[in-house]
């Protein structure tokens, strides 16, 4: 193989890597949207979630929390996966602009609107 070829053959799987590439960021854009949809009637609205974390405890089972706040909808993370956004509440009962860490969150139970 010469060095011509090979650079063409590297140039040709380049630009299927960048096709590719595209393609998945389109089905993730795509699931995106449908797990906003699913909450869609929630955005910016105070909720009560319960939601299981990482981990297990001594019986094996997901330990579940329940936290209130406001909803502010998935978003994709740099790695791909996707992440739920809360936001916390102020003294006032407005939506903070601080967000709610959800590093510890592995899935969202249920979401019922605070009253």
């Amino acid at each position: 193989m010469t060095e011509k070829e090979y650079i063409n053959r590297k140039e040709s799987l380049e630009r299927e890597q960048r096709k590719l590439d595209k393609r998945f960021y389109a089905l993730d854009m795509e699931y995106l949207k449908s797990l906003n949809d699913e909450y869609a009637h929630f955005l910016k609205k105070k909720v009560v979630i319960t939601y299981e974390e990482f981990g297990y405890d001594r019986y094996g089972n997901r330990p579940q929390k329940t936290i209130t706040c406001y909803w502010n909808g998935f978003r994709r993370h740099k790695d791909g996966y996707f992440i739920p956004m809360f936001k916390r509440i102020t003294r006032d009962g407005t939506m903070s602009s601080k967000s709610i860490s959800t590093e510890l969150m592995y899935a969202i139970i249920s979401m019922v609107e605070a009253e």
